[in-house]
């Protein structure tokens, strides 16, 4: 099962690849330049901060879920907390979109948490990320019914609710099955406490992919000069939630790599001309990856210690 998930996971990455450099092939370059570069150095640097500082919140989100399931967690400092989620995150642009966690298992069992605890509140997180970003999608997609060309996003991402809808459904009967079986793990877990700091978590992954979104526009704005009407905000909003969960949910992409831009140059393509938007989408990329090596950097700067009270570095 493995093995077909790494080849579906490759051969949808090749193909966006594929489409992306097809696309490019087509443009006119003439066309494109920046009317103040100085300008857009300043903003893209901003843009780069900004990064590092919603991956905070990501953090915190993160260790709040732990601390639910893990009492040990609770005696873990958040600047270790920043440490860890900050060092291992730069993992996730290894093939398999999961080499992240297993970094952050290792560095947090240090602490004298479970494996079990750890994975299931990355488990937990992964779903809280996957239902934000689709309601930030189902909520911000109006716009796309005016195209006829683009409807079917709406049902792409309908479809994926219902799938998670029914996801959600199981964690339920299963939490009566445990319930009975494991009386001691359900109080723990399926708590009032439990389902707030769910409620929490949710809201702040929406504010994160709602950010991701305005810094796309934001490069539109700010860096290519190109005028955004308030409603194509929204369908921006829309687009880049979609396409950061295709990015997610596809094996074998690192860090979502062509797949997300493939999915974003498809879902606007019809607003924006096709030279803007690839630019942007290059730049998107661009503050990504080097805002996920300011994290990291930062990530550095924060020792790991153990629970023992010694430094490891990690």
């Amino acid at each position: 099962m493995k093995i077909v998930a790494r080849i579906m996971g490759a051969l949808i990455t090749g193909l966006a690849f594929f489409y992306l450099i097809r696309s490019c092939l087509k443009l006119d370059y003439h066309v494109l330049q920046l009317n103040d570069p100085a300008r857009a150095c300043v903003a893209l640097s901003l843009f780069i901060g900004a990064y590092v500082f919603f991956f905070i919140l990501l953090a915190w989100v993160w260790i709040i879920l732990l601390r639910v399931l893990s009492r040990q967690a609770a005696t873990i400092p958040f600047r270790d907390v920043l440490g860890i989620y900050f060092r291992t995150n730069i993992l996730k642009y290894l093939p398999g979109n999961f080499m992240e966690f297993v970094g952050r298992n290792y560095l947090v069992n240090r602490y004298r948490v479970s494996h079990g605890d750890i994975a299931l509140s990355s488990i937990l997180e992964t779903i809280l990320l996957i239902i934000a970003s689709l309601s930030v999608a189902a909520v911000c997609s109006f716009d796309m019914l005016k195209d006829a060309s683009i409807r079917w996003h709406v049902g792409f991402g309908a479809g994926l609710l219902l799938i998670f809808s029914g996801f959600m459904l199981a964690v339920f009967v299963t939490g009566i099955l445990v319930k009975r079986i494991f009386p001691e793990i359900w109080q723990r877990v399926y708590s009032l406490p439990f389902l707030k700091t769910c409620l929490v978590s949710l809201l702040l992954d929406s504010l994160v992919i709602i950010w991701l979104g305005l810094l796309f526009a934001g490069i539109i704005v700010f860096v290519l000069g190109v005028p955004v009407s308030f409603s194509h905000i929204f369908t921006i909003l829309a687009a880049v939630a979609l396409s950061w969960t295709g990015g997610f949910v596809t094996p074998g992409a690192p860090g979502g790599l062509g797949v997300r831009e493939a999915m974003l140059y498809m879902l606007l393509s019809t607003t924006f001309a096709s030279g803007p938007l690839m630019v942007t989408l290059a730049l998107h990329r661009l503050v990504s990856i080097l805002g996920d090596g300011a994290v990291f950097a930062v990530g550095c700067l924060f020792p790991l210690k153990a629970a023992s009270g010694s430094t490891r570095q990690g």
